[in-house]
This record gives structure tokens, C-alpha cells and sequence, in this order.
């Protein structure tokens, strides 16, 4: 479901204006409550969460690094977590299914970098609050708006990639390799 994080985080903000509003209204202190209830919350999610990713792939969890990703290795459907850091992708020599690749990236600030072949069909979603695009030269600012963008030969390609991020602040940068003649 393309729409999925969209979905998610858009209804995870509606739950939280509901719980401070139900505060205000009822003049208690929602916030002694809400963040103890969060964070075990989030601890039962990231015990759980990794069982139900085996077959897509995996999930990669690093708070405060960097994710890089580049010489020959093997693209597979994966999330990747990150509160604040990059995740740059290079898929010049990795080696890509004959269909889609899904690379979906949450976290809170974060910057991705993709370096793709020409041949690459490429698509990219953004679900961030604040979304910084420099997408094959084409520049885009976006605050509060989704962002999409697919490659002119991304339906047709034998080897496509679908990259989703879902982040408070996102950088996003995809460059693309020419082919030598």
C-alpha cells in the first residue's frame, strides 16, 4: 500500500491532537501519562517489528549514524530507522531485483543521497513536514506537502526502485549515472 506511512502518521497526529485536546478539556495533566504509555509503547513496537519484516527484507535500526551503502551489494525491500543522520545509496553496482525494490526511511532529520544508473526507474515519496528535493537537477521546497516524483522510464524499466521517506525534516538527493558510450 503506497499510502501506507502517509496513513500511519497522519492518523498518529490525529491521536495526539485527540489526547491533548481530551487534556485540555478535562484539566489533567495528559503529558505525565501520554509519555511513559509512548516510549513503552515504541519498546513493544521495536521488540515485535523485526519478526514481521523477515520476509520484506529486514530492518535496519540506527539512531544517530549514517547509513552508506555502495559498491556491489544486494538491493532488497528493507526499512531503515533513523532519528537524526544520512542514508546514502549507491546503486551503480548493486545488484537489483528484476522488479521493484521497496527502501522505505523513517526517522526525524535526516538526508538521502541516490545514485542510480540510467537504466534505473526510480520513483520517490516523501511524507515529511518539511521536504528539501534535488531530484536530477530539478529543485523542490516543500513545508507541509507531500512529495512525489517518478522517472520518465520507471513503469517500463526492468529494474525499478521505490523510495519512501517519512521524516519531520528530509534532504533529499538523486543524481543519476550516465551511461558511457
Amino acid at each position: 500500500m503506497e499510502n501506507k506511512g502517509r496513513l500511519v502518521f497522519g492518523g498518529g497526529l490525529i491521536l495526539l491532537g485527540l489526547i491533548l485536546l481530551i487534556g485540555v478539556l478535562t484539566n489533567i495533566d495528559i503529558w505525565t501519562f501520554f509519555w511513559p504509555v509512548f516510549l513503552i509503547g515504541l519498546g513493544l513496537w521495536l521488540i515485535f517489528r523485526p519478526s514481521f519484516l523477515k520476509e520484506r527484507g529486514g530492518l535496519i535500526f540506527r539512531p544517530l549514524a549514517d547509513i552508506k551503502r555502495n559498491g556491489e551489494w544486494v538491493v532488497e525491500d528493507q526499512d531503515i530507522w533513523i532519528f537524526v543522520g544520512d542514508v546514502d545509496l549507491d546503486l551503480t553496482r548493486a545488484v537489483l531485483p528484476s522488479d521493484e525494490a521497496k527502501i522505505r526511511i523513517f526517522g526525524f532529520v535526516g538526508e538521502v543521497n541516490l545514485l542510480v544508473p540510467e537504466k534505473v526507474g526510480v520513483t520517490v515519496n516523501s511524507n515529511a513536514f518539511v521536504t528539501d528535493a534535488k531530484v536530477l537537477g530539478e529543485e523542490v521546497d516543500n513545508i507541509f506537502v507531500p512529495y512525489s516524483w517518478s522517472s520518465r522510464n520507471y513503469l517500463l524499466s526492468e529494474h525499478r526502485l521505490a523510495l519512501e521517506t517519512n521524516m519531520f525534516v528530509a534532504s533529499i538527493k538523486v543524481n543519476q549515472l550516465q551511461a558511457s558510450s
